[in-house]
């Protein structure tokens, strides 16, 4: 009786767990989805230094990289400067990481100013996203040394 009791009680149990399907897109986002926040976090980021503004930050970013971005405008704009970047092309160049813990990369070429002149700039950089409340943010972020640069074909 005991055994029917203990095998009735984890069929129970059983039927309460997600589906293996569900409980891994908890875990990450697609493949799509991690890129499309990572384009919009790009663009945010950009808008950010353009108008010396962290307000459009606050829907992408999160934890370190939300404080860091902000430090960094705020020390810009506290010169007086802003950092206007004119998107040339962008490609994913990487995509990978852990369960939770997905990681792109994105090459950009852009034309920058800060301050009174341009430069023409090519640069990766890598975002890596984490829940934070119920949304996927980019947590972590930095622009890669050339010797770290993911090459694509």
């Amino acid at each position: 009786m005991k055994f029917w009791l203990a095998l009735l009680a984890l069929g129970f149990l059983g039927a309460c767990r997600p589906p293996l399907a569900a409980a891994a897109a908890q875990l990450s986002p697609s493949a799509a989805a991690a890129g499309a926040i990572v384009l919009q976090a790009d663009d945010a980021r950009r808008a950010a230094f353009a108008g010396a503004d962290p307000k459009p930050l606050e829907t992408y970013f999160g934890g370190r990289s939300l404080m860091n971005l902000r430090l960094q405008i705020g020390s810009l704009a506290l010169r007086g400067l802003r950092r206007v970047e004119i998107l040339e092309a962008r490609r994913l160049v990487h995509q990978g990481g852990l369960p939770g813990q997905p990681e792109l990369v994105l090459e950009i070429r852009a034309r920058e100013q800060t301050g009174e002149g341009w430069s023409t700039v090519l640069r990766q950089w890598r975002a890596r996203l984490g829940r934070q409340g119920d949304r996927w943010l980019v947590l972590d972020d930095c622009d890669l040394p050339p010797v770290a640069w993911w090459s694509k074909s």
